[in-house]
């Protein structure tokens, strides 16, 4: 998938990964694989990090957001006491891995960030986690699977429920979100997207997944459309489009459901949040105060000129093995900096605004 085709940015990315093959111990923090991770803080929601205000801000540098190429969001549980994300290891396709990285808060103290259990061979992304915290989507070797939640932890991975999966698709169904009524949204093929891809529901009725429809013109634009985020009771939805009218290469969008059931016109998050580099992969935190998303924004004002800035070698090795080194990070944000979005009411179907209902947890 696209997240960026910008030379300057992909230059950045495969110095920084060529460099990171060779990097010591000492140079920059420690890879969230790593079972040698520093200590964390022992308690506290998301990870005893202090909240963001108004203003994106780096979500748990060092231990979430490093010099790898963070490819999710943060993916909390509705309890708020398990944490999943994704990263991707290498530019090199030889030596590229695609990893789920998790963390598990035990009697209040957080575990150090490991590869998932269930993914920890071949290559692994992860999508989210139902609204009731009982299912876990991810891909493993580009197969979309589901795992169930028990008593004993989350179970072996199953394939997605019949029906999910357009006819013809394969394999390839990815950014899996379940809403309360159990309908499952995604990125899978649609005939007049661009390669064929763009953002689809499979409605459940009846205990059973009908075939997936693409969402309408609003959301599929017939640009690129991906990493949708929707609501659980599905009065909006956010996601990713590089649509002309952006900020940079890939903008976040909302659009509200109206009350015809269609999907209203897509309103751009705005410069708080869309920068001149790419954004994607939005995520609301359980308790619906924060907006986590991805960025390949750099520490360069002027990143889409990055490459008529006259700058030394020290200064390129800076930008190349620092955190914010053009590859994806994961940001978070309060959700009231959110532009065409109040952070405290959707819109229910008949088009009016309406509290959020009950459902909403808080982190302990």
């Amino acid at each position: 998938m696209r997240f960026g085709t910008c030379p300057v940015r992909v230059w950045i990315k495969l110095l920084c990964m060529g460099l990171l093959v060779g990097v010591s111990d000492g140079c920059g923090p420690p890879s969230p694989g790593s079972e040698e991770s520093e200590p964390l803080p022992s308690q506290g929601p998301y990870i005893g990090m202090e909240p963001p205000g108004n203003e994106p801000e780096l979500f748990a540098p060092g231990i979430v957001a490093d010099v790898m190429n963070e490819h999710s969001p943060a993916i909390f549980s509705p309890d708020g006491r398990e944490l999943f994300w994704s990263v991707v290891t290498s530019a090199n396709p030889g030596i590229q891995r695609w990893v789920m990285v998790h963390m598990e808060q035990v009697d209040g103290v957080w575990s150090p960030p490991r590869i998932f259990s269930l993914a920890h061979d071949g290559q692994s992304h992860v999508h989210s986690i139902s609204p009731d915290g009982s299912r876990l989507y991810f891909s493993h070797e580009g197969e979309a699977l589901v795992s169930e939640r028990g008593d004993s932890g989350w179970a072996d991975p199953q394939p997605l429920p019949t029906g999910i999966k357009p006819d013809g698709a394969g394999q390839y169904v990815f950014d899996l979100q379940e809403a309360n009524s159990g309908n499952v949204y995604f990125v899978g093929p649609i005939n007049d997207g661009p390669r064929g891809w763009g953002i689809l529901v499979s409605e459940k009725h009846g205990g059973e997944y009908h075939r997936p429809l693409p969402l309408g013109e609003h959301v599929n634009s017939g640009n690129e459309e991906e990493t949708p985020f929707v609501d659980p009771e599905e009065r909006f939805i956010l996601f990713a489009s590089n649509r002309p009218g952006g900020f940079g290469d890939q903008d976040l969008y909302v659009s509200h459901r109206l009350g015809d059931g269609s999907w209203g016109e897509a309103i751009n998050l705005g410069p708080r949040i869309n920068s001149s580099a790419g954004e994607r992969y939005p995520r609301i935190s359980p308790d619906r105060r924060y907006l986590f998303f991805v960025s390949t924004r750099t520490d360069f004002a002027d990143q889409e000129h990055f490459d008529q800035q006259t700058l030394s070698l020290s200064e390129l090795r800076s930008v190349s093995t620092g955190i914010k080194n053009g590859l994806g990070n994961i940001y978070w944000v309060s959700i009231e900096s959110l532009e065409g979005l109040n952070p405290t009411r959707g819109s229910d179907r008949g088009g009016n605004p309406e509290p959020y209902g009950p459902g909403s947890t808080k982190p302990t």
